[in-house]
């Protein structure tokens, strides 16, 4: 018996594939101890391979028992994007710096007081001891070795105050250690916690054209835009990459030691649709999607995920304008596809881009 290698049809009941449980809760409210009562309601679909594609055909009663939605794509045009690991610095280090800073000018302050009071107290005496002796050389003496030693201490509290710079420096970079130095609005909104300091690492071999814009992902899948601080004078031991400093507003579940994800707008804008996140559904390591072919009808397409886009992926091929995707239920589609017996009849000639 010849198969055409074009069209294997498959038609099944959900009591093989997947099955959609409804519980009986006005007999749970009657009997609160007994266990609710679960119907299983099957829904029926067909599934076959069309020219590479696996296509799901479901009735409109199947398709409600399933809770499949659908929403058009919309026509977008972003930047070609590369990612990059990032992460929610902590500042107990800075904090530091900025005490040891505020000690050391402290230092310097008291120490140049204390000089200047000895410094007239030595040309007082000088001045008396000049006109006709009238103090002790001795004296003299004594208040010229107290000068020469506070002298000694302005100079040791300047050097103190001269090594803060570059311990900051070394550190945070050159802006941050500006922000240390005049105890910046911005440094005292960093450790109060009103912003973060976020580190980003961009892999070897990655150019940044435009290093002062940055999207940041965030723990619950939305976008926040990081303000340029400066390039990171440190190294990742691990990537040897580039780093680079931006600061971001706080916001709840937000801390150091968060790992984020940074994505870069580079090259030129492109035109394509955004497939969004709720559309797509993820097997064997890919992206996918499903399409609306026809009426009743479901096509598995990949999605290609190299230009992420606010709320999912801006795709060129595949997708286009006003193209009906599954952004609720592709879930159960999936799973009706691969349910066993049925994937190794349908789903594999339909894996490939």
């Amino acid at each position: 018996m010849m198969i055409d290698s074009k069209r294997v049809v498959v038609t099944t009941t959900a009591v093989a594939v997947v099955s959609i449980f409804f519980w009986t809760f006005a007999q749970a409210r009657k009997h609160p101890t007994k266990k609710p009562e679960v119907k299983v309601v099957p829904i029926q679909s067909e599934i076959s391979v069309q020219n590479g594609e696996t296509v799901i055909t479901m009735t409109p009663q199947a398709q409600k028992l399933a809770g499949i939605a659908t929403a058009p794509l919309q026509k977008a045009s972003a930047h070609q994007q590369i990612t990059a690991p990032a992460q929610v610095l902590s500042v107990e280090g800075l904090a530091k710096l900025r005490k040891s800073y505020i000690a050391a000018k402290a230092h310097l302050s008291k120490a140049r007081a204390k000089a200047d009071v000895s410094r007239k107290e030595y040309a007082r005496l000088k001045s008396l001891y000049q006109d006709n002796q009238n103090v002790s050389h001795k004296a003299l003496q004594s208040a010229e070795g107290t000068l020469r030693s506070d002298e000694a201490d302005v100079q040791a509290a300047q050097q103190e105050l001269a090594l803060e710079g570059p311990m900051a420096r070394q550190n945070w970079g050159s802006v941050v250690e500006q922000w240390v130095e005049e105890g910046s609005p911005l440094l005292e909104r960093v450790l109060n916690q009103q912003e973060f300091l976020v580190e980003v690492t961009v892999p070897p071999g990655k150019s940044l054209a435009r290093p002062a814009r940055v999207e940041l992902e965030m723990p619950g899948g939305h976008f926040r835009e990081g303000s340029f601080v400066s390039f990171s004078p440190k190294v990742d031991p691990r990537m040897q990459g580039v780093g680079l400093l931006y600061r971001i507003s706080a916001q709840a579940g937000l801390a150091p030691g968060t790992n984020l994800i940074a994505h870069f707008s580079v090259g030129p804008r492109v035109a394509g649709v955004v497939v969004p996140a709720s559309a797509v559904v993820w097997w064997q390591g890919k992206a996918w999607a499903y399409a609306v072919s026809a009426p009743g009808r479901f096509t598995r397409r990949a999605v290609p995920t190299d230009t992420p886009a606010r709320g999912g992926w801006l795709v060129t091929r595949g997708f286009g304008p006003g193209d009906l995707v599954v952004t609720c239920g592709a879930e159960q589609l999936l799973a009706i596809e691969s349910s066993p017996g049925l994937s190794s009849l349908a789903g594999g000639e339909g894996d490939g881009d």
